[in-house]
């Protein structure tokens, strides 16, 4: 097989890993009730958050000192 052939069934690119993570992840949660979902949804928008704040900080701290925070934003 050459570098630009594909095998059947593998992913071309991340984007097909990620497609089949979040079918995985659906199937998963439909058997879950909707109490522990409304928890899970609680806890990753809290943890995306968290990691947003982190980036906005980081950003400010590298980009600060050469005045180009708002440009990077």
């Amino acid at each position: 097989m050459t570098l630009g052939e594909q095998r059947r069934g593998e992913p071309r690119t991340s984007g097909g890993t990620g497609r089949r993570l979040a079918a995985s992840q659906r199937t998963q949660l439909r058997d879950v009730d909707q109490t522990k979902r409304d928890d899970l949804k609680d806890y990753t928008f809290s943890l995306l958050y968290e990691l947003y704040d982190n980036e906005v900080q980081y950003t400010q701290d590298l980009y600060d000192g050469v005045g180009l925070t708002e440009d990077v934003k």
